[in-house]
C-alpha cells in the first residue's frame, strides 16, 4: 500500500479523470474503485489532518449517492473540530523564557485555525456546507435548511448560494412534488424574518438584500403558476403575512394579520428591487444580479402589467436623475483626474479625500446609475412593439440611441486617465 500522501494524490488523479470527461462510459468504475480504496485506508480518520483526503472521500460518497454515509461521516469530523481545544502558539514569541536561545525548537502548529478546524482538516464552515449538500439530497428539506441558515449566520453572510438553498428547501417542501423526509422547513414568514435579521447585521453586503429579491419572486412564481389546489396549499405553507411584509413589523400583532395577496406580494417584490437598486445601483454587477428577474418581468412571467409600469416608471426615474451634467463634468478637467494641487486638496483630519476627486467620484456612482437603469429599460423591450405605433416605436427607438450616443460624449471626462477607452468607467 502506498504512503498516505502518495494514495491520496493517485485518488485524485482518477477521480479527476470522472470530472474532465464526464461523459467517459467507465467513470461509474473510476469512482466506484477510489472510494473503495478509501473505504480501506486510514487516510481518512477524523483526527488526521489531511483535509484534502476528507474532501476526496466526501466528494465520493456524495457522487455515488451514499449521502447517508456522507452526514455520519461529517457528524465525526464536526466533532473533531470542535473538540480540538484552544489555539496553541506555532512559533516561539518574544515573552517566551527561550526566546533568545537559537538552538530551541520552535513549537509544532496545534490547535484551531482561523475555521475552527484542526490545521489541515476541514473547517467547520466547509463541513456545514456539505451537510446542507447531503440533507437536500435526501430530501431533508428542514435540515437541510438549518445547514443553510447556519453557514450564512456563523461564516458567511453573503453567501448567494446558501440563501438560494435556503429558499429553495421551502419552495420544495411546499411544492409537494417529491416526497419529503423530516419536519417542515421555515415558512415565509420565517424566511422573511430570517432575511431582514441578516441585512440588519449586513447592511453593507448584497446577499441578504438579493435575497429578499429572490423569495418575494419565487413565491409570486410559485403562486402565479401552480393549480387552484396547490395554490391554496403553497399559500399556507410559503405565505407572507402582510405584518412582516411591512418594515415595520410587529410581532406581537402576528397571529391577526393575513397572507399577502398575490397584488401585494407583486409591490412588495417592486419595493425589494428599488430598496436594492437605491443600495447598490452604483456598483457594475448591480444590472447582472437582477438580470434574470427583469427578464421575467419582461416575458410577463412574474409581474402583472400594473406592477411592471411601477418598475419601468422607478428606472425611467434613475435616467432623468442621474443623467449628466455637462458643466459639472467638465469643470472637473481632464488632464488630472485626482486634482491634487495645494490650492484644492485641503486636507483635513475628517476627510482625506480631495474635493475635486470626491465630486468626481459622485459623478461617476450616478454615470454607474444611469447605466444600470439604461440596461433595465432594454431589458424589459422600451419602446414596446405594437402594431399599430411602429413608426412611433422606431422614432423612440431613434430618440433612445440619440439620447444614449450623448450621454456616452458627456461622460467622457469621468474616464479621463483610466483604463481601457473610455468606454469604462473606473
Amino acid at each position: 500500500m502506498p504512503s498516505n500522501s502518495h494514495l491520496v494524490l493517485s485518488l485524485q488523479a482518477l477521480y479527476s479523470r470522472t470530472i474532465v470527461d464526464p461523459l467517459q462510459k467507465n467513470n461509474s468504475m473510476y469512482t466506484l474503485f477510489a472510494r473503495k480504496l478509501l473505504d480501506k485506508s486510514t487516510v481518512t480518520g477524523p483526527n488526521l489532518a489531511v483535509g484534502e483526503a476528507n474532501r476526496l472521500y466526501l466528494d465520493l460518497l456524495i457522487e455515488t449517492g451514499d449521502f447517508t454515509t456522507a452526514l455520519t461521516k461529517l457528524e465525526a469530523l464536526e466533532q473533531a473540530s470542535t473538540t480540538a481545544g484552544p489555539a496553541k502558539p506555532s512559533a516561539l514569541t518574544a515573552n517566551d523564557e527561550t526566546a533568545n536561545d537559537e538552538t530551541a525548537t520552535p513549537a509544532e502548529p496545534s490547535g484551531l485555525d482561523v475555521d475552527g478546524a484542526r490545521a489541515g482538516m476541514l473547517s467547520l464552515a466547509e463541513i456545514v456546507a456539505y451537510q446542507a449538500q447531503c440533507h437536500e439530497a435526501l430530501k431533508q428539506w428542514a435540515e437541510a435548511q438549518k445547514a443553510h441558515m447556519r453557514h450564512i449566520d456563523q461564516f458567511d453572510a453573503d453567501g448567494w448560494d446558501h440563501y438560494l438553498g435556503t429558499i429553495r428547501c421551502s419552495l420544495q417542501y411546499a411544492s409537494g412534488a417529491e416526497e419529503s423526509m423530516g419536519d417542515a422547513p421555515a415558512n415565509g414568514d420565517a424566511l422573511l424574518k430570517f432575511i431582514r435579521q441578516q441585512q440588519q447585521a449586513n447592511a453593507l453586503l448584497r446577499g441578504p438584500f438579493l435575497a429578499e429579491v429572490h423569495l418575494f419572486g419565487s413565491i409570486i412564481e410559485v403562486q402565479r403558476q401552480a393549480t387552484s389546489s396547490q395554490s391554496t396549499a403553497a399559500s399556507l405553507l410559503l405565505g407572507i403575512t402582510d405584518v412582516e411584509v411591512a418594515k415595520d413589523s410587529d410581532a406581537t400583532s402576528e397571529a391577526t394579520s393575513s397572507v399577502v395577496s398575490l397584488d401585494g406580494l407583486q409591490s412588495a417584490f417592486v419595493d425589494s428591487v428599488k430598496n436594492y437598486v437605491s443600495r447598490f445601483g452604483a456598483k457594475g454587477c448591480c444590472y447582472d444580479d437582477l438580470a434574470q428577474y427583469l427578464s421575467k418581468i419582461a416575458s410577463g412571467s412574474l409581474l402583472d402589467e400594473a406592477h411592471t409600469k411601477k418598475i419601468l416608471d422607478f428606472a425611467s426615474e434613475i435616467i432623468t436623475e442621474n443623467a449628466c451634467d455637462t458643466t459639472a463634468i467638465s469643470a472637473l478637467g481632464v488632464d488630472n483626474p485626482d486634482n491634487d494641487t495645494e490650492e484644492t486638496n485641503a486636507t483635513t483630519e475628517e476627510n482625506t479625500t480631495s474635493e475635486p476627486a470626491a465630486e468626481r467620484k459622485r459623478h461617476q456612482y450616478r454615470l454607474c446609475r444611469y447605466i444600470f437603469a439604461a440596461k433595465a429599460r432594454r431589458t424589459l423591450g422600451v419602446p414596446q412593439v405594437t402594431c399599430d405605433g411602429l413608426a412611433a416605436v422606431s422614432e423612440a427607438r431613434r430618440a433612445i440611441i440619440t439620447e444614449l450616443v450623448t450621454q456616452y460624449c458627456r461622460s467622457i471626462p469621468l474616464n479621463a486617465g483610466g483604463v481601457g477607452g473610455t468606454s469604462h468607467v473606473v
